[in-house]
């Protein structure tokens, strides 16, 4: 298993998750925090895939807008982002598959 999987499978680092506050939000599909991590891309970012892997569902070149992040030691950080072909989506990303849009 890869070590960035820890957090799924070790159920001692839950709760350095609970501060922050993923929960549905009206209008949502999926649960998310709207917390913004301290050095991340604040919330309402324009983002765009940069890279992928094998398997994911969302294309390199995919636009988006940052909806909240978070960040654990065990796995690194990451954001809650909603496509732009699938908008009200709440979808995890990890911190190295986005970056910030041009324009």
């Amino acid at each position: 298993m890869h070590p960035k999987h820890k957090i799924v499978t070790q159920l001692e680092d839950v709760p350095a998750l609970i501060h922050y506050d993923i929960k549905e939000h009206p209008g949502y599909y999926g649960a998310f925090t709207t917390q913004q991590t301290p050095g991340f891309l604040p919330n309402g970012t324009r983002i765009k895939k940069g890279s992928g892997e094998e398997g994911d569902l969302t294309p390199p070149g995919t636009l988006g807008t940052v909806l909240g992040s978070m960040s654990h030691p065990a796995i690194g950080g990451g954001y809650f982002v909603a496509w732009d072909n699938a908008p009200k989506r709440a979808v995890f990303v990890m911190n190295f598959k986005i970056e910030r849009a041009e324009g």
